[in-house]
């Protein structure tokens, strides 16, 4: 399967370092297309008619967030993945908010109803465990892949914002189509924090990424984080760390009401984890 990758640009200093060093490590092979200072809705629908523009365009363009880190074989994985299951027009990894207490930014409705439940990681009933290929609701553009035969059958302007933010609203029209959108949970990608310097991801305690790799956060690295307004306190389980996030996470709660009428997950405005 061909490939394309598709980043939108709030500005030129948006890109996070270890994100563009993600870009240079594991995607030389595949064409990058990138817009600079256009609202995200235009700037993704700017990128979908470039694409399809194309002499040949690619069978998948994979969304890769300014903030996304991801490790050798994750891009590859996600294809592989695709490939084995036909039937997903559109699929992501699997990836969390700024915060362990929103793990997974994909959504199941199992009961076919506007009634959304978050997909936890490591539970059964209902939740899936790590390496499961879910079938989902919505998902955010973190890094998601979309078939270009799918992308091109939404029409122009997919990305228009009726009611929600443009990853659900694009959703919403995939469901509309009559095609279907997958997590693959073992396909981990890490969300950068700038203002705290940790990396988040589902299932897993905030860890530090330096010069491509991610470690575990270590005594060398406490005064840097407190300095960010990290608290941090030695137990016997290790390091804990405990910061009080900004509100903006709770947006993305607001966008899940607005889109499905009610909101069971909205994410809490602190929390804890051992590291």
């Amino acid at each position: 399967m061909t490939l394309a990758i598709l980043m939108p640009l709030r500005s030129a200093d948006d890109l996070q370092p270890e994100t563009e060093r993600a870009l240079r490590l594991h995607t030389p092979e595949h064409r990058l297309f990138q817009v600079v200072g256009l609202p995200v809705d235009q700037a993704r629908n700017v990128l979908t008619e470039q694409v399809l523009a194309l002499p040949n365009p690619p069978d998948v363009v994979l969304w890769i967030d300014s903030d996304a880190f991801w490790g050798a074989g994750a891009i590859e994985a996600l294809l592989s993945t695709m490939e084995r299951h036909p039937n997903y027009a559109m699929m992501c990894g699997a990836f969390s908010m700024r915060s362990p207490n929103f793990p997974l930014v994909a959504y199941l409705d199992a009961e076919g109803t506007n009634s959304l439940r978050p997909v936890p990681i490591g539970q059964r009933g209902g939740n899936c465990f790590l390496g499961d290929v879910v079938q989902i609701a919505v998902a955010g553009f973190h890094f998601a892949a979309v078939r270009t035969a799918a992308l091109r059958s939404l029409g122009p302007e997919p990305f228009n914002v009726h009611g929600a933010t443009e990853d659900f609203s694009f959703c919403r029209q995939v469901h509309e189509a009559g095609l279907e959108i997958a997590c693959a949970t073992g396909i981990v990608v890490g969300h950068l924090d700038a203002d705290t310097g940790l990396c988040f991801a589902p299932g897993q305690p905030p860890y530090i990424v330096q010069n491509g790799v991610a470690r575990s956060i270590e005594e060398r690295d406490v005064a840097g984080l407190r300095a960010r307004g990290v608290k941090v306190t030695q137990t016997r389980q290790g390091l804990l760390t405990e910061y009080r996030s900004p509100n903006r996470s709770r947006g993305y709660g607001t966008a899940v009401e607005r889109f499905y009428g009610r909101s069971d997950c909205s994410p809490q405005e602190r929390f804890k984890i051992s590291a």
